[in-house]
């Protein structure tokens, strides 16, 4: 396919076949990228801002969403709470 540049107002178009519309899944008010470099001009499509549903569904593609592995920092130091200790007559109450 071939296509010639053509001049709109003050800047350039080039009319993109049918065909070629079709093949890269480009609708008519469809906003592009545009990225240039020397001697050549890429289209693509412009990248929504992914909803959250979208973020979990490629993590699930990835594998199984598990929790890191627990990590030794040594003995215990200092004043840590530890998981079997009772806080809750210090806790505040809603």
């Amino acid at each position: 396919m071939t296509a010639r540049i053509g001049k709109w107002g003050n800047s350039a178009a080039v009319r993109l076949p049918a065909a070629a519309m079709e093949t890269a899944g480009f609708s008519p008010d469809q906003e592009l990228d545009i990225l240039a470099r020397e001697g050549v001009v890429e289209l693509r499509k412009m990248r929504g801002i992914p909803t959250i549903e979208e973020f979990f569904a490629e993590a699930r593609k990835k594998g199984p969403l598990e929790p890191p592995a627990a990590v030794d920092w040594g003995p215990d130091r200092g004043a840590e709470m530890l998981p079997d200790e009772d806080w809750s007559d210090v806790a505040p109450r809603d």
